[in-house]
């Protein structure tokens, strides 16, 4: 039996998830309740979650990421992933799991397309934002991606796997923080474009993530090349 407790460390958080992959059924079960037991419950009786923050976690996983060998992926579909398909959209999962916890949502349920209280992710999503900028601006962290924009393109790799679940955590995340993030994506778009194509379920995540994308777009120009892209 488990006796670990995610809330207290990333290094902890991320031995859950790995064993969420498990061959043996009673780690993989256990290892997926301890992510997400509550610490406590409220006088009322409502349950109080507790995580690393969000930030945090992502930038661990893809320490873990850069420090495995390429001859340590997973092959799936032709595409190498540095973990097992289920083990990768069970992070992006408990990821989101952690931004609402870290927002504040005291009732954590299955999330359809978008937040349930999009507000409330939102205005944590500018925050971390514009810490993560003040940081760089300062000199105190080297320039480079948000976590938002390491997020996902973590969860992309899941994508060229042809993962739902990845795909809808993209779409929640953008969703979130779409001004700030779509000048990153709209290069992307034809590779939203093509799963869009592909129709079906798939096909519909996609359709609503090429709208959050492109209805962040003021010049009329871009605007105008990127409904020819998608006619095409």
């Amino acid at each position: 039996m488990l006796r670990l407790y995610p809330s207290r460390s990333c290094s902890i958080s991320f031995i859950l998830m790995v064993a969420t992959g498990d061959n043996q059924d009673d780690i993989r079960l256990e290892s997926r309740r301890q992510l997400y037991k509550a610490a406590k419950e409220a006088k009322d009786g409502s349950k109080i979650f507790q995580t690393p923050p969000f930030s945090a976690v992502v930038e661990y996983v893809l320490k873990r990421v850069d420090s495995l060998p390429r001859s340590k992926w997973h092959d799936v579909a032709n595409q190498p992933i540095p973990f097992p398909l289920a083990v990768m959209e069970q992070m992006l999962k408990y990821l989101e799991h952690c931004l609402a916890v870290e927002a504040g949502i005291l009732s954590i349920s299955e999330e359809g397309l978008l937040w349930s209280n999009p507000p409330v992710i939102g205005q944590l999503v500018h925050k971390i934002l514009d810490e993560h900028n003040y940081k760089v601006a300062s000199g105190v962290k080297e320039k480079g991606p948000n976590p938002f924009m390491k997020y996902v393109g973590f969860a992309e790799l899941a994508c060229q796997c042809l993962s739902a679940v990845a795909l809808e955590s993209i779409l929640r995340i953008v969703a979130g923080c779409s001004r700030n993030i779509y000048q990153t994506l709209l290069p992307q778009v034809d590779w939203i474009r093509k799963f869009v194509l592909r129709g079906g379920y798939y096909g519909e995540v996609a359709a609503h993530l090429f709208g959050v994308v492109a209805g962040q777009i003021q010049n009329q120009d871009e605007f105008e090349k990127l409904s020819i892209l998608l006619s095409t």
